[in-house]
């Protein structure tokens, strides 16, 4: 016969408290540190955020304010290698592939500058324009994705009234006006 110690119920209830709290804080912690795998959206359009990855690192076509903020356009090196080619200036469309990226940005006053100069301070969408012929040929070839941030949440959404615009067509009857540079709007900005 083995001997068993007796069992102090104050002890058990200690040790479980511990474990509930340590189980709790790596469970939040996993929430907390857990960030958004923004890639796996995929707009109402049919267009992945995944289909612009890299888009952080893109050359710069130009900026443009609007009511929001400002808007920073890049493109990917498709459409770059177009716009250096005289595209579509030389009446020329740009290729298949070709992409473009808008980022706006509500803006806020540089507190460090000496001058008086605004800075980006809240991101608000980022928006793609993709060349695609066979995917949208409803659109003359451009498909139209929208994704919003929400600076709360720090988190990206392809759901809401402006994603809905791009697979609406509310997107490319807007850049019709710009059929005569095939539908793109910024020009190439001279550095």
């Amino acid at each position: 016969m083995s001997f068993v110690p007796p069992v102090n119920p104050r002890l058990i209830k200690t040790y479980l408290a511990l474990a509930l709290v340590l189980g709790l804080f790596t469970a939040l912690g996993g929430i907390a540190t857990a960030a958004q795998d923004r890639f796996t959206l995929t707009a109402p359009s049919g267009i992945s955020f995944s289909e612009i990855r890299g888009y952080e690192d893109w050359a710069a076509v130009s900026i443009t304010q609007v009511e929001e903020g400002n808007k920073l356009i890049v493109a990917n090196p498709t459409m770059i290698e177009a716009f250096k080619a005289g595209i579509p200036g030389n009446g020329k469309p740009f290729p298949e592939g070709s992409k473009v990226v808008k980022i706006t940005w509500s803006m806020k006053k540089n507190p460090e500058a000496p001058f008086e100069s605004l800075m980006p301070d809240t991101l608000k969408t980022v928006e793609l324009i993709e060349k695609d012929s066979a995917r949208f040929p409803k659109s003359d070839g451009w498909g139209y994705a929208q994704f919003l941030y929400d600076a709360t949440t720090g988190t990206f959404t392809e759901k809401g009234e402006l994603p809905e615009r791009a697979v609406s067509g509310a997107c490319h009857a807007c850049h019709t006006i710009a059929k005569a540079t095939d539908f793109i709007f910024m020009p190439y900005s001279k550095r």
